[in-house]
């Protein structure tokens, strides 16, 4: 696991006496210079249940989780959601730059007039809006005050029975490539843009008797966008939607161009990050292949002992123990030493998938999932009917911990099953037990699924707990319900990396799987063309934990603006990675403070903190050719603790289970570079040249502490 690097405390600036209770200090922390950035959007949805006598929405449910979250999480906004329909109007903070009014929003009658003047006080302060698929009122007052406060003209009432719809005007710079755009003639209003909107599509309705009437569902206006039904999806089929217009064309022109760097959840140390977690499925599963070994053992010995990453595994608690309905609890201690035997391995992190396998985790949710069970049927041993949160979660961590795991380690993360929603109380227990959690999100972009639409977010919220969603989905997605085929299948999702790559890097490189996925020969082939492809790939290893804990570190960064080209950068210790165009200039190393090093792809600056709870970033215009002399980190594959960096020296130590190649930039035109490295007690150097772009590579074997000197061609030649 990669090395949490030490946090440094803000300064205490207030002490005092507190004397019915003794002496005691109270720590203020110090005010931070320079205008914060704001980068939080304040999404508005759902509705009261009671009141429109239907379940409950959650946000995983809105439209704007559904199509545009991950496109702002990329471009680094956060999203909180609050579900108006059930909750007071909230006070946005200092830190929000737009709001979202979902489709799914619906207050109470008495209340719309209530949110029509709080969305003119949100805009006299300068919030931008997104009205995404439908206006949010129905009440006639709230609507004309919504109106006159927001120029929108027309009744806004619907038109039946069209006869034909044509498309009137249509400014082609926003829409994308994924779906022809035609004329509609369901969901058509009369609505028409604020004077002196700019107008991106227009239409042109007429009805069985002549009538014409005119609807304008996308336009931009001085308070925001407005992008309206049915040109926010096209849907094909339930698993095959299309994006009207580019995500992020539409967004730059709802916030603006704003330049800031941006938390990246994608790359650690210039490298783009890869991780790979197992759910405990299958584990105890008797394989097709001669002398049935059980896929347990086919994973160890075929998977995990011929690839070195580092991988999260997981087991079903009651399948261990035989539980399971197609198990024998008597054949739990073969499947103990089963999993024991994989734990021990030194690149292998215990995480827990369960007590009972749970297909759907909430009671109250609407949207279980098609079963019709609530988990697996377990042994009458088991002596577990009704599921518990507790049992599920707590009960298998403590098992796993105590029965399983060798010395030194400890489950660090929940692995959801079944419909992977786990509502807020399940969710609370892991935060409260100091667990991480993931899965669920659904990235498949490939060839089968190739809008962007399919780009997951990377976290959802549930009230005020946290879901952290797997980066890629796994073969039971890509393989047709793990019917088959595989190779033509779950392979795919070599697609799927290569299509979050470029053009943007969207997504880290997560190989996601289960035990049976070595059930069949051909499902293990699969498996190995996708970690063989892995293999060869420029990627920076870590734990699926590593990954969860920096995603809920960029949630809280903060991003300081304190002058031309000069950041403060604020984040948890896990999160050490900041994205920024190129054009916005490249880091002087030497006057920043806690910046590592950057490594440049495409037009995309990937800029490294040394995981310090402030750093301070300068940037300097970009020059072609220009070549900063101090040393700094370029790349690395694997975790490096950098103690001492300086102009010409660089201390380091290889934090990995495995060898790490290091690139190291910022070294001046004929100098070249004396290495000395040491492990398990025996010294080496070496002198090493350096490449025309000033960059040195050198690998570097696991455990090893490595000490770098540029030096000038005078002192090399000495």
């Amino acid at each position: 696991m990669p090395p949490v690097l030490p946090l440094f405390s803000r300064a205490i600036l207030t002490a005092g006496l507190w004397l019915a209770f003794g002496m005691w200090t109270l720590a203020q922390a110090e005010e931070l210079p320079g205008r914060l950035v704001p980068r939080r959007i304040l999404v508005l949805h759902g509705h009261d249940p009671k009141l429109e006598e239907k379940p409950r929405l959650y946000p995983i449910d809105t439209l704007v989780a559904n199509t545009l979250q991950s496109h702002l999480e990329w471009l680094g906004y956060e999203l909180d959601y609050v579900d108006a329909g059930m909750q007071a109007l909230p006070v946005p903070s200092e830190d929000t730059v737009g709001i979202v009014m979902d489709g799914s929003l619906h207050v109470a009658q008495q209340q719309e007039v209530i949110l029509a003047n709080w969305m003119n006080a949100q805009r006299l302060k300068g919030l931008k809006f997104l009205i995404l698929g439908d206006i949010p009122f129905r009440d006639e007052v709230a609507t004309t005050r919504w109106q006159r406060d927001f120029g929108v003209r027309g009744d806004l009432m619907p038109v039946r029975k069209l006869k034909s719809v044509k498309i009137r005007q249509v400014d082609p710079s926003l829409f994308g490539d994924e779906v022809k755009l035609v004329g509609r003639q369901h969901d058509f209003f009369r609505l028409v843009a604020p004077v002196g909107a700019k107008v991106f599509l227009s239409l042109s309705g007429t009805d069985e008797v002549g009538g014409i009437y005119r609807y304008d569902p996308i336009f931009k206006a001085s308070w925001g966008v407005a992008q309206l039904a049915p040109y926010v999806t096209f849907d094909a089929a339930s698993t095959h939607r299309f994006y009207y217009l580019d995500p992020y064309r539409m967004i730059e022109q709802w916030l603006g161009e704003r330049i800031f760097p941006a938390p990246d959840v994608t790359t650690r140390m210039g490298r783009r990050l890869f991780y790979s977690h197992i759910d405990g499925d299958g584990f105890c599963m008797k394989s097709k292949r001669t002398g049935q070994p059980t896929c347990g053992e086919l994973v160890r010995d075929n998977i995990l002992k011929r690839y070195p990453f580092p991988v999260t595994v997981s087991v079903v608690e009651s399948d261990i123990r035989g539980y399971a309905w197609s198990l024998n609890p008597e054949d739990a201690p073969v499947y103990e030493k089963l999993a024991r035997s994989v734990f021990a391995m030194p690149h292998i992190e215990a995480a827990s998938h369960s007590f009972s396998h749970p297909f759907y985790w909430a009671e109250n949710d609407y949207d279980p999932g098609e079963y019709e069970i609530r988990f697996v049927p377990l042994h009458p041993a088991a002596n577990y009917k009704d599921l518990s949160l507790r049992r599920e979660i707590e009960g298998s961590i403590s098992y796993i911990n105590e029965r399983l795991l060798p010395p030194g380690k400890k489950v660090q993360l929940m692995l959801w099953s079944g419909n992977c929603r786990p509502g807020e109380e399940a969710l609370k227990i892991t935060r409260e037990l100091g667990i991480e959690n993931m899965n669920g999100g659904d990235t498949t972009l490939s060839d089968m699924y190739t809008s962007l639409i399919n780009v997951a977010p990377k976290v959802m919220q549930w009230g005020d707990e946290l879901q952290v969603y797997a980066s890629n989905q796994n073969e039971f997605m890509y393989a047709n319900g793990f019917a088959g085929p595989f190779l033509g299948g779950y392979a795919k999702v070599i697609e799927t990396f290569e299509r979050t790559e470029k053009p943007r890097r969207l997504k880290p490189v997560n190989v996601y799987y289960h035990f049976y996925s070595t059930v069949t020969l051909s499902a293990e082939r699969s498996l190995k063309k996708i970690l063989d492809w892995c293999w060869t790939q420029p990627l920076h290893y870590t734990t699926a934990t590593h990954y969860t804990q920096l995603v809920r570190d960029s949630r809280s960064a903060t991003v300081r603006l304190l002058g031309r080209g000069h950041w403060m950068l604020s984040a948890g210790p896990h999160l050490t990675t900041w994205r920024l165009p190129l054009k916005a200039g490249v880091p002087d190393v030497g006057s920043s403070l806690g910046i590592l090093g950057y490594k440049l792809e495409g037009d995309q600056l990937y800029i490294e903190t040394d995981g310090r709870s402030q750093a301070e970033l300068r940037l300097v215009e970009p020059i072609q050719g220009l070549t900063l002399e101090h040393l700094r980190l370029v790349e690395c594959s694997g975790p490096l603790e950098i103690s001492e960096l300086g102009q010409h020296q660089m201390l380091f130590q290889n934090e990995s289970t495995l060898p790490v190649k290091v690139v190291l930039g910022g070294i001046a035109k004929g100098y070249k570079c004396e290495v000395t490295s040491s492990r398990g007690g025996h010294t080496e150097t070496s002198t090493m040249p350096v490449s025309a772009t000033g960059e040195l590579a050198l690998i570097v074997l696991e455990g090893s502490q490595c000490s770098i000197k540029a030096l000038s061609p005078l002192a090399a030649g000495r």
